[in-house]
């Protein structure tokens, strides 16, 4: 399955990225987020097209992902390790893309500007990597 994410420490939310979700623990974190939030998979299929939304149940799911996947910590700011990893996420399985995307990663953790809703920070980080990263052929295999 293709899928975006901009993305996701469950349990160990405070270690940094979670390389579990690089397989099928990430099919086990849409499930959890979906039903703590409320929502269907519309909310995948929209996250896998690149979609903006302004449906807070919807961000809360992405922000959760990114949270059990150790993108953002509890805090919602960005781990300081996400990079190269979130980059091996994005590309797909292509490594040819990983620098780039890694570079436009680290891009967006140097302008971020965090608010104290945490949803609002998964939503912000995510439009910000898209937006840098046009040209790199975003995509997750899961």
């Amino acid at each position: 399955m293709k899928v975006l994410i901009i993305l996701v420490c469950g349990l160990a939310v405070s270690c940094g990225f979670n390389y579990n979700c690089l397989g099928e623990y990430f099919h086990t974190v849409y499930e959890e987020c979906l039903f703590e939030h409320g929502g269907d998979t519309a909310f995948i299929a929209n996250w896998q097209e690149f979609k903006p939304t302004d449906n807070e149940n919807e961000k809360c799911f992405r922000a959760c992902t990114m949270r059990k996947c150790g993108v953002l910590n509890r805090e919602g700011t960005i781990n300081d390790d996400v990079s190269v990893g979130l980059a091996h996420i994005l590309s797909g399985g292509d490594v040819d893309k990983v620098a780039a995307i890694h570079q436009a990663v680290q891009a967006c953790r140097g302008l971020m500007h965090y608010e104290k809703n945490v949803c609002h920070n998964g939503e912000n980080w995510s439009r910000c990597v898209i937006e840098h990263c046009k040209h790199c052929g975003l995509v997750l295999n899961v």
